[in-house]
């Protein structure tokens, strides 16, 4: 896919993700039970869920498979040493920014100094 030493952009590594994490659907965790041959959910549904609307059922056993985790980790690995180290830092810069003003957030939410 890339070669050692390829340069791509972070709008590049960010594909990689989206493509390996399922971009074409959004997944959403509701518990249910099986009671008599029915899914019946253990609590509230989303609100915006319509009446005859097709759901996707999993079992919550289901893992994925090592071979998978380890072929998204070698794409995430090669697609970020590709990142010049500008990009590094900024999004490093980015991330302390998100933790700090999250902090901040809650402090004043809480009523903290």
């Amino acid at each position: 896919m890339y070669a050692l030493g390829d340069k791509i952009s972070s709008a590049e590594v960010l594909r990689i993700i989206q493509r390996t994490v399922s971009p074409d659907r959004v997944t959403m965790t509701i518990k249910a039970i099986l009671r008599n041959g029915l899914i019946q959910p253990v609590g509230p549904l989303p609100p915006d869920w319509t009446e005859g609307q097709e759901l996707v059922v999993e079992d919550p056993e289901v893992a994925v498979a090592a071979s998978e985790v380890e072929q998204w980790s070698r794409e995430i690995e090669a697609a970020a040493a590709k990142l010049p180290a500008e990009e590094h830092d900024r999004f490093r810069r980015a991330m302390d920014d998100i933790e700090r003003e999250s902090k901040e957030t809650v402090r004043r939410e809480w009523g903290l100094p």
